[in-house]
Formats: structure tokens, C-alpha cells, sequence
């Protein structure tokens, strides 16, 4: 059974699904990518989902109709659609309990916006940042010692 909460991201533009997946891998989700709204149903409908990313070129529309499928299938998932529409979209996506977020959101927005809707999410990142701070910052006495004799 998979302990990771699985966020499906719906994104045409392959290089920037893959920024997105390797980040959000890092914080410790379990990250699936497609490329269109089709494929994202599929998966939808074959997989448990805990939240899912799309960036929505088409004024929020595709995002909307993928979050009401979302919301059908696994209520309790979270939807985060980016779009230059954002603003305007503000009343659906309270209805439907969307996240909007501008589509030049970064990579590390769009982390502390899952770390808030999924809280363990949240645990990852902090276990993540612990992690790195924990290699940059190894004591002197903890050092590996030199095998070389003199």
C-alpha cells in the first residue's frame, strides 16, 4: 500500500509537468503526469487521487470541468487549477472548492500550496528541508576522519 499522497498533474507542456513532478517527488508526494484532459479522466477513474494540478490555457473552463469529475470520483481530493483567468473564475471555484493560483505561479508556490491543502504534505516539506539542512550543516567532530597514514 502506497503511503504517499498521490497528486496527478494535467499538463500539455511536457518540460514543465516534469519540473513540477521532480519537485513535488522531492517533497514526498507520489506524482503521476498526462498530457490532456482525457488522459487525466482515465486515471481518474482507475486511481485513487489526493489532489490534482492543471494548467488550464482554455480561461479556466477544461479546469473547472476536470475539478466537478474530480469532486465526483474522490470527494475529498483537492483541485488546483492554473490559469490566466484566476480572477475571474473566483465565484465557481468556491463552489466547487477549487484553489486558483495565476499561471506563473512557481514550483515552490505551487509546494506550500499543496503542503496547505494536504497537511501531511506539510511533514514532507519540513522532513525534506531537515534533510538538506542536516548535509550542509555536518558538525566538525562528525566528519569522516582521514585513513591516510602519515
Amino acid at each position: 500500500m502506497r503511503n504517499k499522497q498521490h497528486v496527478l498533474i494535467v499538463n500539455a507542456e511536457p518540460r514543465t509537468a516534469l519540473g513540477w513532478e521532480q519537485a513535488l517527488e522531492r517533497a514526498g508526494y507520489f506524482v503521476s503526469c498526462v498530457g490532456r484532459t482525457g488522459a487525466a479522466l482515465h486515471r481518474l477513474a482507475n486511481e485513487h487521487v489526493d489532489a490534482v494540478i492543471v494548467e488550464d490555457p482554455w480561461c479556466g473552463l477544461v479546469g473547472m470541468a476536470l475539478a466537478q469529475a474530480v469532486r465526483q470520483r474522490w470527494p475529498g481530493a483537492c483541485v488546483v487549477i492554473l490559469s490566466e483567468a484566476a480572477s475571474n473564475m473566483m465565484p465557481a471555484a468556491a463552489d466547487m472548492s477549487c484553489r486558483l493560483l495565476p499561471k506563473s505561479t512557481t514550483t515552490r508556490q505551487l509546494k506550500q500550496c499543496l503542503a496547505q491543502l494536504l497537511p501531511a504534505g506539510a511533514a514532507s516539506l519540513a522532513d525534506e528541508y531537515a534533510g538538506w539542512y542536516s548535509r550542509q550543516h555536518v558538525a566538525p567532530a562528525q566528519a569522516p576522519r582521514s585513513s591516510r597514514v602519515n
